[in-house]
């Protein structure tokens, strides 16, 4: 009963190194792509949070100064009233 002699001749032959060599390269542009589209992604949803925020800041300012404008229509009309009731001698 003999043993199984082990060196380096054992295995695969010197051309297979190359295929290796290639696959492993594939394998590691794979790598890198998934790792890019996976930043890329999460620089897409921060982005995409960034404009919601800033919709909703712009959005909340329009709605501010649209009530201020309101109000100085409101409080306008109130003063021209007040002022023809007092011509018109209703307000005594």
């Amino acid at each position: 009963h003999q043993a199984a002699v082990i060196c380096s001749s054992a295995g695969a032959g010197s051309g297979e190194f190359h295929v290796y060599r290639h696959l492993r390269r594939r394998e590691y542009q794979r790598q890198d792509f998934m790792d890019a589209m996976a930043e890329k992604q999460r620089l897409d949803e921060e982005f995409q949070k960034k404009l919601e925020r800033n919709k909703m800041i712009a959005e909340e300012q329009t709605a501010k100064r649209r009530r201020k404008r309101c109000m100085l229509w409101i409080n306008a009309v109130i003063v021209c009233l007040h002022l023809s009731a007092e011509k018109s001698g209703c307000g005594n």
